[in-house]
C-alpha cells in the first residue's frame, strides 16, 4: 500500500513532514482524498469499518498503524502465554 501510494505521489498527505505540512488547498484535499480512497479500497472489511467515518487519509492510516501495532502485541503475547503453558 505504502508503495502505491507513493508512486502516485500521495504519501505526503499520509504521512506529512514539516515540508509537506498540511495545507487546505485544492490541491492538497483532491491528493487526501485519492489517498483516502486508495486505502480505503485496500482494506478487507475488519480494517475498512475501523476507517470508514474517518476523513483525511492520514488519520485512517495511522487508526490501521495503531491497529496493526496491537494485534501484532497481542499475538506475541498469546505466543508467549503458549509456550508456557
Amino acid at each position: 500500500m505504502k508503495t502505491y501510494l507513493l508512486a502516485r505521489g500521495l504519501w505526503d498527505v499520509v504521512k506529512p513532514t514539516a515540508k509537506s505540512h498540511k495545507r487546505l488547498t485544492k490541491i492538497w484535499k483532491k491528493k487526501d482524498a485519492a489517498a483516502l480512497h486508495a486505502i480505503h479500497i485496500s482494506c478487507g472489511a475488519n480494517a475498512f469499518s475501523l476507517i470508514k467515518d474517518i476523513t483525511r487519509a492520514s488519520t485512517a492510516w495511522a487508526t490501521l498503524e495503531r491497529k496493526k501495532q496491537e494485534t501484532e502485541k497481542n499475538n506475541r503475547e498469546s505466543d508467549i502465554e503458549s509456550k508456557s503453558q
